[in-house]
């Protein structure tokens, strides 16, 4: 995780305690949705939102396998909060997702920020390489027809 060029090092087991109440711009490994669902109520500035699939964005305490199985995919199902965290109604306007592989957890994820980011401006995914233009297309197609609550929201798929 990174705060303005800081590196936060922070294990899923241990929570952190607290409000980032100035972080504006945050990098999330794609492989743990418990991480999004923690940090979005952490965080009421947040502006920036990217997700990618990186080892290296991972603490060097614990193994990736323990959060992703071999391929990399979220392991659980996608939880709604129970209530709308408050960035995503005030002020998320960039989401980046690198890496996207179109699962349901990430396809249920995506919609879930497109339906209540009232402030999101740019939607961009950037699916793997190794996904045909076909499993592209309907990728696209699935998100592109996701009600917005933003009406300035653009989502690019490149």
């Amino acid at each position: 995780i990174l705060k303005r060029g800081f590196e936060l090092q922070l294990v899923v087991e241990s929570y952190p305690i607290g409000v980032f109440s100035q972080l504006v711009s945050l990098k999330l490994c794609a492989c743990s949705s418990d991480w999004f669902r923690l940090i979005l109520r952490q965080t009421p500035k947040l502006r920036v939102l990217r997700f990618q699939l990186q080892e290296k964005l991972l603490p060097n305490l614990f193994n990736i396998e323990r959060f992703c199985n071999s391929s990399g995919d979220v392991q659980f199902q996608w939880e709604r909060p129970s209530s709308v965290p408050q960035c995503l109604i005030s002020s998320l306007e960039i989401v980046e997702w690198i890496g996207y592989k179109g699962t349901e957890a990430e396809k249920n994820l995506v919609m879930y920020l497109l339906e209540n980011s009232g402030q999101l401006k740019t939607m961009a995914i950037r699916p793997l390489n190794s996904i045909n233009l076909e499993e592209k297309h309907k990728m696209l197609q699935e998100i592109s027809f996701t009600r917005r609550s933003s009406s300035k929201c653009q989502v690019s798929f490149t």
